[in-house]
């Protein structure tokens, strides 16, 4: 995670010191003139540079690489004739809801199966991995 916010700190300051070099206009005049103008313009943009804009900035930022929990609920509604109604849709074996699948559906709750982890789904019960 360290890394992560070292690398995208270092992206931040290179992209600001590159938008500053590009936004200003340099005289083409000798290359020694050329050379000081840059200089002047990153010592510019060190000057700018505010930690507390930085850490901000960092802070509102999201991890790519992680993904949020999933925060849909699944509500087991009924279970007649090997279907089960769940979120009001009625399922059978093999089907597909919110990212899991029916393993089985047994006479009180329904077996789910999602990135090999199996759940369970009771009546009036939460989800239960086991």
């Amino acid at each position: 995670m360290t890394y992560f916010f070292s690398a995208v700190l270092c992206f931040f300051v290179t992209s600001t010191l590159w938008a500053d070099t590009e936004e200003q206009s340099v005289p083409k005049h000798s290359a020694q003139s050329q050379h000081t103008n840059e200089r002047a313009t990153e010592q510019n943009a060190l000057l700018s540079f505010s930690k507390q804009k930085s850490i901000t900035t960092l802070q509102s930022l999201t991890n790519p690489f992680t993904h949020a929990p999933s925060r849909q609920t699944l509500t087991l509604q009924a279970i007649i004739n090997s279907k089960a109604l769940i979120n009001g849709k009625w399922l059978g074996a093999g089907d597909a809801i919110s990212g899991y699948t029916i393993i089985s559906i047994e006479s009180s709750r329904v077996l789910l199966q999602k990135a090999q982890k199996q759940h369970s789904l009771s009546f009036g019960g939460e989800l239960e991995t086991h």
